[in-house]
């Protein structure tokens, strides 16, 4: 059975004719998560091809890796991501990171990795051109999976398949244009790459072009060593731009990690910033405040986090830095525990908490801060 499912007419039809400038054209970082196992015996792959191999050759050996029933195993874009190790490109996995058991490559299974990320685009541009460009080494085929803005229904076209590539290529694997089943709103992207090797596992980076320029994530905002760190926002309501009044990340009696209302001109909640260098070359911060105790993510607590710490040498101390999940300028950033990779610091009832995220607006919002210098 054909998974290519192709609604080019009613796209187009629903497309804006006429061109805009790409402001407001913004996109999330990289998410990721493994499959849960590793598929045996449900498929039989067509011989090995390359970027050469006959059009027909190159369609029946993509169809022999990804099942129609593939698609709907695609996790639902709120459940179990975390962020990528490269927030911006990916850079996963390695040459020799496969988990497939030894064997002949193409004979032993098939073992997924997902990989999301949401594309806005304003309600008066106009889409002439969208793509995945792959640079770099790419192990062993990508399906490029699209969920135009107010669906929910997977979409893909014959061209969304890319083969493998090497490190260093030069000559990078892109999908065909994707255009057609793009649409105003919020378009979910989303990568279902296969490993079928017993080697290597990687995808070191995917870029994603619209009209033929790649749409860069926020800047992730430079944290000075001492900073107040407002809350984007309160109560689901939209990222605010006010100073003068607002929620800052402090504590509660008893060292709870907290947000306190500011209000005025005044001196806001400050904490000083230890800048670190984790061992995978990732940038990551611990937040300590005036009595010399550290920010701890407590898993015993529901992963609150609180200031208890005397060191910043735990891994539950340390938070890497990522692109503000929601932001309306580039002074916000998001931070992820290193302990606990899969959850965002954010905060819910104005308590702290290592939580992992489930992609809603409220979510998005509430692990998002702005960074504002205090020295």
């Amino acid at each position: 059975m054909n998974l290519v499912k192709i609604a080019c007419a009613a796209f187009l039809a629903s497309l804006p004719a006429v061109a805009a400038s790409a402001e407001g054209l913004t996109r999330t970082p990289w998410q990721m998560q493994m499959s849960p196992s590793i598929k045996v015996g449900d498929r039989k792959i067509a011989p090995r091809i390359t970027a050469s191999s006959p059009r027909e050759v190159q369609k029946a050996f993509f169809e022999s890796v990804f099942l129609p029933g593939d698609l709907a195993e695609i996790p639902a874009a709120d459940k179990g991501w975390s962020a990528t190790p490269k927030v911006d490109t990916i850079g996963f996995g390695s040459l020799k990171s496969s988990r497939l058991p030894n064997g002949v490559c193409y004979t032993n299974g098939v073992d997924f990795t997902y990989f999301q990320t949401f594309v806005d685009v304003p309600e008066n541009m106009a889409v002439n051109e969208f793509s995945i460009r792959f640079t770099g080494a790419m192990d062993d085929v990508a399906l490029i999976v699209l969920y135009p803005a107010g669906s929910d229904a997977p979409q893909i076209v014959e061209g969304s398949y890319v083969l493998h590539s090497r490190p260093g290529s030069a000559n990078p694997g892109t999908t065909a244009d994707l255009a057609s089943l793009v649409r105003p709103g919020r378009n979910r992207v989303v990568i279902l790459q296969a490993d079928l090797c017993p080697t290597g596992n990687i995808l070191e980076s995917a870029e994603v072009s619209l009209n033929g320029a790649t749409i860069e994530t926020q800047p992730v905002a430079a944290i000075p060593s001492l900073a107040s760190l407002q809350s984007c926002s309160v109560g689901g309501a939209a990222c605010t731009n006010d100073l003068t009044r607002g929620y800052f990340m402090s504590e509660r009696a008893g060292a709870r990690g907290a947000i306190l209302l500011h209000e005025g001109s005044g001196d806001r909640p400050v904490l000083h910033v230890e800048h670190l260098q984790l061992p995978d070359g990732k940038s990551a911060v611990a937040f300590r405040n005036d009595q010399g105790r550290y920010l701890r993510v407590d898993a015993s607590r529901n992963h609150e986090a609180n200031f208890t710490a005397e060191s910043s040498d735990a891994p539950e101390t340390r938070f890497a830095i990522a692109a503000a999940l929601d932001s309306p300028d580039r002074d916000f950033a998001s931070f992820t525990s290193v302990a606990f990779p899969d959850r965002y610091l954010r905060h819910q009832g104005y308590i702290l908490f290592a939580h992992p995220t489930n992609n809603t607006p409220l979510f998005n919002r509430d692990a998002s801060w702005r960074i504002v210098d205090a020295r």
